[in-house]
């Protein structure tokens, strides 16, 4: 498991941990008009990398981060995102042509059910709703 940045590390840490897998993070640098990946922290040398990120808009440093982890070595890498909230429907091109094998998102987000992301095989959108009907019910009826 691994992320795009150093913001989620327990995250990441806690995937692993379930998993029993190594983790690696990505190293930025960010300046008034770019972010650059600077580096990984770990070894992806011959592995499968999921990135693990809470949200993505724009998707600039989740295909920035991807594409790092592959020149590292990497063998394929997927992305998990808690939120695909991305900023316009362009963006999901961006992410059909990125070398993201998969990217597993939940409807957490309108963005998440445009027609484009619906009719990509690279997304696996997540149902979410049981979730919340689940926590309705045992929480907030059972009072």
């Amino acid at each position: 498991f691994a992320s795009a940045d150093l913001g989620r590390p327990k995250w990441v840490e806690s995937f692993a941990r379930r998993f029993n897998t190594e983790i690696a993070f990505i190293r930025k640098t960010r300046s008034f008009e770019e972010t650059r990946i600077a580096d990984v922290i770990g070894d992806v040398r011959g592995k499968t990398v999921i990135i693990y990120d809470d949200m993505t808009r724009s998707a600039g440093t989740l295909i920035q981060a991807a594409k790092k982890y592959l020149e590292c070595g990497a063998v394929s890498v997927y992305a998990l995102l808690s939120h695909l909230a991305l900023n316009n429907d362009s963006i999901v091109d961006k992410l059909e042509e990125s070398p993201i094998v998969k990217i597993l998102a939940t409807n957490s987000h309108p963005m998440s059910m445009c027609e484009k992301v619906q009719k990509s095989s690279k997304f696996v959108i997540l149902d979410v709703s049981p979730v919340f009907v689940r926590t309705i019910q045992d929480h907030l009826l059972a009072e």
